[in-house]
């Protein structure tokens, strides 16, 4: 609940509001300010696996995924373990491609850019979905069976926002 105090039509009046959203807020108190983040964090070597989560200004979770990064067919070259850790940006709408290895098991591809484009003298990191084969070359891939959601949650975030930090730890 929203309150709401202004001095017209008379001194201290009161007006209470309940924000009702659509599934589309991602979160009434911080969507507008465009605060939010994704935080990446794994165990393993030289894959490892965990979650992708999208956050609040306030670190809370809003949504989260199923995800991992690096190489899982040894012998891994050193330029295929888990993304570095460090504060990327994805600053431009996530793109359909046609690509193996960059969909999920629906079928639905995609991909987007992380930046600064290189970091440890590794290059061309993303986010897209995992499979088949299991296992990056050092991307974020997201396992979960379906990944339009995230997918159109960027898309709608980037378009208003025109950039979204993603933590890797």
């Amino acid at each position: 609940m929203l309150t709401l105090k202004v001095n017209y039509p008379a001194p201290e009046a009161e007006f209470k509001f309940i924000l009702l959203g659509s599934p589309d807020v991602i979160d009434s108190s911080t969507a507008h300010i465009g605060n939010d983040y994704l935080y990446f964090h794994c165990t393993g070597s030289p894959m490892c696996e965990g979650f992708l989560e999208w956050k609040n200004a306030n670190g809370i979770t809003l949504m989260k995924w199923n995800a991992l990064s690096g190489c899982n067919s040894p012998p891994c070259k050193r330029e295929y373990f888990k993304l570095p850790n460090y504060t990327y940006t994805i600053k431009t709408r996530p793109e359909i491609i046609s690509q193996k290895g960059c969909c999920d098991p629906s079928g639905f591809c995609w991909w987007v850019a992380l930046y600064p484009r290189k970091v440890q003298n590794r290059e061309g990191f993303g986010i897209h979905p995992d499979g088949p084969p299991t296992g990056t070359k050092g991307c974020i891939g997201i396992t979960n069976k379906k990944t339009r959601d995230l997918y159109n949650k960027l898309r709608k975030y980037i378009d208003k926002f025109n950039k979204i930090k993603v933590k890797v730890e």
